[in-house]
């Protein structure tokens, strides 16, 4: 059985309201509750597409993706992610946990918002 993969796309504006407590950072909402997921272009079939559409994109259109990579029986439909982003899901969330016990005990805990992570698939 796959583990569970904790994180939310990256426009939190668009989660379902109340999901996650948010704060906001220079202009931008962040959240403790959760990572977040940044899916460059690169991590799909038609990298060009996604770039034009990401202005545009929709909440179905994130609970799609997220759907997707959190699908443990792998019966849901790709919606266009190149192979091995999920696995490579998988793998970053096993970083979460670890993270944020660090940023718990951290003197610097009031002063770090964002840690990133990045993979070669994007």
């Amino acid at each position: 059985m796959a583990p569970t993969v904790s994180f939310a796309y990256h426009r939190l504006d668009l989660s379902s309201t109340g999901k996650y407590n948010l704060c906001r950072n220079f202009r931008q909402l962040s959240s403790l509750d959760t990572g977040s997921l940044f899916l460059s272009g690169w991590c799909f079939q038609s990298p060009y597409k996604h770039l034009l559409s990401e202005e545009n994109i929709s909440q179905l259109n994130v609970q799609s993706y997220m759907a997707y990579l959190k699908d443990t029986t792998k019966l849901l439909a790709n919606p266009g992610l190149r192979s091995g982003i999920r696995s490579e899901l998988i793998s970053l969330s096993a970083i979460i946990p670890y993270w944020k016990k660090v940023y718990i005990h951290s003197s610097l805990s009031k002063y770090i918002v964002r840690k990133y992570a990045v993979t070669s698939s994007g």
